[in-house]
């Protein structure tokens, strides 16, 4: 058996679903369960192809997931609307998750799901495990460049397994360079400029072009704002910075019962009586067998007097 993860944003995926579920005009939902159906039902199909050891779930912390980053650029993602429902969509999942997969639940007040990511890729390939990254995010994309013989990026959104554009260069020096929009970074230079400057085919050195002029759109040192840069696109979970972790956590190795889960899935499927319902149960409990196989154990554990435990631990000192 292949020792492999899969480590899954969880925000990303169900934003996805959340876009495929619902007509435009329409797009935040009403919260009727079809988004969750939907998104179990894709992580389930991941772990019937995969079959994987370990499966991880990150996500982000409420609105506040930005705190780090923005204290290095106050606009960081300022620009992006947010969607109560949609996060509501988000903790719904999370929560029947938690409830009735067997899989692991991570968060962390301050951090985005890409950081948690990158930190549990970082400890499990450290394991000599095979990680495969579910996300949109194309910023993930350093992991796979960092440990290319132990992950693999996977684009929920239908576009499959993903390659490292212009892996010739370092992809966090290049994003440094270029900025993300999409995250309301600015950019350093161009791209055309940017692999110029890092294949060493410009007129200049990287080092010379940077301390020798200003960026266009906010008239500040080059060499400020690619240092500025490279510490918003580099990923947390690869330095100390996250280190040691707390997670509100819940491994796999709890009492799981499929059919408490199929009864479940029928509450939000559209037909209750679809054999998907019953194929989804089927899947976990292979799953759970691949892990008693390995020799996991199913303890069941408290989590809830766990949680009140060190609540009280936490008062005490």
């Amino acid at each position: 058996m292949v020792n492999r993860t899969i480590v899954i944003d969880g925000s990303s995926l169900v934003s996805v679903f959340t876009h495929s579920t619902w007509p435009k005009g329409e797009i935040e939902g009403d919260g009727d369960g079809r988004v969750i159906w939907n998104t179990v039902r894709a992580v389930t199909k991941m772990v019937h192809q995969l079959e994987p050891m370990n499966v991880v779930i990150c996500g982000d912390h409420g609105s506040r997931e930005t705190r780090v980053r923005r204290e290095i650029l106050s606009r960081y993602k300022a620009h992006r609307e947010h969607k109560p429902k949609h996060e509501r969509e988000r903790q719904r999942f999370l929560k029947f998750c938690r409830r009735f997969l067997p899989v692991r639940i991570l968060y962390k007040e301050g951090y985005e799901a890409d950081d948690l990511i990158a930190y549990i890729t970082k400890m499990d390939v450290e394991k000599e495990r095979q990680v495969v990254v579910v996300s949109k995010d194309r910023d993930l994309l350093q992991l796979q460049q960092m440990y290319p013989n132990y992950v693999n990026c996977y684009d929920p959104t239908g576009k499959g397994f993903m390659e490292v554009p212009h892996s010739d260069v370092d992809f966090v020096w290049l994003k440094a360079l270029t900025g993300d929009t999409s995250d309301n970074i600015p950019s350093v230079t161009g791209e055309k400029t940017a692999l110029q400057l890092l294949r060493g085919e410009y007129k200049q050195s990287l080092k010379e072009y940077l301390t020798s002029g200003v960026t266009r759109s906010e008239k500040l040192p080059r060499i400020q704002v690619f240092k500025r840069n490279m510490r918003l696109v580099k990923l947390l979970g690869q330095g100390a910075l996250l280190e040691p972790l707390e997670f509100e956590d819940h491994p796999a190795e709890y009492a799981f019962d499929g059919h408490t889960l199929k009864r479940a899935l029928q509450v939000f499927a559209e037909d209750p009586d679809s054999p998907e319902n019953d194929a989804m149960a089927r899947t976990w409990d292979a799953f759970m067998g691949r892990r008693i196989m390995k020799g996991s154990s199913q303890g069941v554990i408290d989590w809830e007097q766990r949680r009140k435990d060190r609540q009280r631990n936490q008062a005490a000192g």
